[in-house]
């Protein structure tokens, strides 16, 4: 993963994604925005706390600053669930009202999709055969439910994509260094081989690892994954952490298809 100046901000990129001309992805930091303490400044959150006016003009900041404030944006209502949401013409036409889900497919050119985060993981999906992106937002209880293989899974069905094809990317997200649970918490990853790590009786949890495992195990090619490995409770000054900080401001990872 590599963070590259957008004008006036930074943002970052996976490398593997990179290679794909048809596509526009990134990742956002924290910086750069109007928003005022504690959210501070890039927040794109509507739901944390933060004035809709502040939001709606670090939106705009963003989509100027990348060349795409033409395009249409399509979000969810996250609720930390395995619903997956297909954007086709009918949902977007009828998206007044936020939907509930956690994760988007779409195969609608100038359609940005995108997943807030601080401190879930976010995922960043492309099937450059089919022309298909996906973005899923997986905290412990999407992660819990699979909702990175059954994302794939879906891409599947409903599009034909294969998964061999598909291009992932592991967004920043609360890492193992810093991400400590309880037993009724880490008895959902202990099948998870290097998921659950303990220290000095305490339960630590590699997300990372968990929806890398589940992308393998839907059928992506290992060599496709990126993980950045970015720890955002150690990064916090880059990347918001609700873990670090609360209340917060979140964060974005999108994808639109030119």
């Amino acid at each position: 993963m590599i963070n590259k100046k957008f004008n006036h901000l930074t943002i970052f990129l996976f490398e593997n994604l990179l290679k794909y001309d048809k596509i526009s992805h990134f990742i956002t930091t924290r910086n750069n925005g109007i928003s005022p303490k504690p959210f501070k400044s890039l927040n794109l959150g509507f739901n944390s706390g933060d004035s809709i006016e502040n939001v709606e003009k670090n939106w705009h900041i963003l989509m100027e600053n990348i060349g795409l404030n033409e395009t249409k944006i399509f979000t969810l209502n996250q609720i930390h669930s395995d619903k997956i949401v297909i954007a086709n013409s009918k949902i977007i036409e009828n998206s007044g009202q936020k939907i509930e889900g956690d994760a988007i497919i779409t195969d609608l050119k100038g359609l940005f999709i995108a997943v807030l985060v601080a401190d879930c993981v976010p995922i960043i999906l492309y099937d450059p055969i089919k022309s298909i992106i996906s973005v899923v937002h997986a905290g412990w209880k999407g992660s819990s439910l699979e909702i990175a293989k059954k994302t794939v899974e879906k891409m599947e069905k409903v599009f034909l994509s294969k998964p061999k094809d598909i291009i992932a990317g592991i967004g920043p997200s609360i890492g193992p260094c810093c991400y400590k649970v309880k037993n009724d918490v880490q008895k959902y990853f202990s099948n998870y081989r290097n998921a659950v790590i303990v220290k000095n009786n305490e339960y630590y949890i590699n997300l990372w690892e968990v929806n890398k495992s589940q992308l393998i195990k839907s059928g992506i090619n290992e060599n496709n994954i990126e993980v950045s490995r970015l720890c955002t409770s150690c990064n916090n000054k880059i990347f918001y952490s609700y873990r670090k900080e609360n209340p917060i401001g979140r964060f974005v990872a999108g994808i639109v298809m030119k």
